[in-house]
């Protein structure tokens, strides 16, 4: 099961602030060796972790149409544990601003995947889209690559990741920077060196699914980058994937707040259908 709404998420040309509490790797010292053990690491990074909420820049580069697509807006994420049952993870995205070339609209889109609904609410249509991507009662994790919309992989089993991918750690500018020796846009340019200086200080992690998952991911690479906060937490910085077709996304988490229950909006989460919307409905049918 792929969603590629959000999970085909490019260059973007704004940089944003890096996090106030980062504190960024030395170059003498690195704190992580290899990829494994940043996946170690990676693994147990959810232990306390409830709720998440920050800023989000999602730009998309089509090669084939020759255009960048850049929407911003905000996220939440929401990790109930309760009793008896499995943890529900449950992720919502709000987009208000959309920018094309130079063109700039007032453009609400709202995406929220609770573990089996993914759901896409039109407010300016009134319009509201459940698809139940999950057989009947069962869940998926929407942080895991692959199934969820937004690919952090937080609190995912290493041996899940490796036996999915290759994952190799490279330094933060690595596959961001031009050729020198190439002519380049002077947009391209400036892209470039901002999401050079916004990576500043992180973990890179480079994941390229291994040949019997190529199917199933329906991505050729997927870069993710991460930075310590001021209590030592890994935070998701920035996530970049490449699918088949040549299409370049870039995710940036922008003011990353931490178990800050007074940041989240309920509404966002929510996916009841709106009084006086119209619904599509879509039940499962898969195997």
């Amino acid at each position: 099961m792929t969603l590629r709404p959000l999970a085909s998420l490019v260059v973007l040309s704004l940089a944003g602030s890096l996090l106030a509490s980062a504190q960024p790797p030395t170059d003498d010292e690195p704190e992580f060796a290899s990829a494994d053990e940043l996946l170690d690491a990676l693994e147990t990074a959810d232990a306390d972790l409830s709720f998440l909420t920050a800023e989000i820049s999602y730009t998309k580069t089509s090669q084939f149409l020759g255009d960048r697509q850049v929407r911003l807006g905000d996220m939440q994420f929401v990790r109930q544990l309760l009793e008896s049952v499995p943890t529900r993870r449950t992720f919502g995205v709000r987009f208000e601003k959309f920018f094309i070339g130079n063109i700039a609209e007032d453009e609400v889109k709202i995406y929220i995947f609770d573990g089996h609904w993914f759901v896409e609410k039109l407010p300016g249509q009134k319009l509201i889209i459940k698809r139940e991507v999950v057989r009947p009662g069962e869940m998926a994790d929407p942080l895991r690559i692959g199934e969820g919309p937004f690919p952090i992989p937080i609190g995912q089993k290493k041996a899940d990741i490796l036996e999915r991918f290759e994952a190799e750690l490279l330094v933060h500018d690595d596959g961001l920077t031009l050729d020198p020796n190439e002519e380049h846009a002077a947009e391209d340019m400036k892209a470039a060196r901002n999401l050079v200086m916004f990576t500043r200080g992180s973990y890179q992690l480079r994941l390229t699914p291994h040949d019997a998952w190529i199917d199933t991911i329906d991505l050729k690479e997927i870069r993710l980058w991460y930075t310590r906060s001021e209590d030592g937490r890994l935070l998701p910085r920035m996530a970049r994937t490449v699918d088949f077709d040549g299409d370049i996304s870039v995710i940036q988490l922008i003011n990353v707040k931490i178990n800050d229950k007074d940041s989240i909006d309920p509404t966002l989460m929510s996916t009841d259908v709106p009084e006086g919307w119209n619904a599509q409905i879509r039940e499962w049918d898969g195997p």
